[in-house]
């Protein structure tokens, strides 16, 4: 049994070992989030922009219509 315990002495993690990777692992998910969302953040903004578009060719011209 010691022996057993001796050869699978190094495939055990210590817990400062497995914060250490964790906190490495959540830094780089919380930089993909972040990216992630400047990217939405930009395509949001282009959807506005084509909202506005719609609005102007297409209602405006037709309240135009009702009111004059």
């Amino acid at each position: 049994m010691a022996e057993a315990v001796v050869q699978n002495l190094d495939a055990l993690v210590t817990k400062d070992y497995l914060d250490q990777v964790l906190d490495a692992r959540f830094a780089k998910q919380e930089s993909n989030f972040q990216e992630w969302r400047s990217d939405v953040r930009g395509e949001f903004r282009l959807v506005h922009v084509m909202q506005a578009l719609l609005v102007a060719g297409v209602f405006l011209p037709q309240l135009r219509a009702l009111l004059g």
